[in-house]
């Protein structure tokens, strides 16, 4: 995943698995996805050329879906990556406090 800037009014694009253990061989889809909104647990997600879902801030899976067998998820990690700055670029924060 290429890397990508944190900004205000863009949404964050990811991808999005879709998983089938059931099928022989176990099939793995990825579709191209953007976080639309942020809730406390969830993470509402709009999945390209097939809607949008709800999904787990802990484990990155789909919620309402009970057949864990297949299913959307989403890689929190590889999230985390795209938005490190590039390498070579600290970037540090301070806070004046009185």
């Amino acid at each position: 995943m290429k890397r990508q800037k944190l900004e205000i009014g863009h949404p964050l694009t990811l991808v999005a698995y879709w998983h089938d253990t059931v099928a022989d061989p176990p099939k793995t889809i990825e579709y191209e996805a953007e976080i639309i909104e942020w809730r406390d647990r969830t993470v509402v997600v709009r999945i390209k050329d097939y809607g949008v879902l709800r999904f787990a801030k802990g484990t990155g899976r789909e919620l309402g879906n009970r057949d864990r067998r297949r299913g959307f998820e989403i890689n929190w990690t590889e999230l985390e990556e795209s938005l490190k700055p590039p390498p070579g670029v600290d970037i540090a924060l301070s806070v004046d406090s009185p």
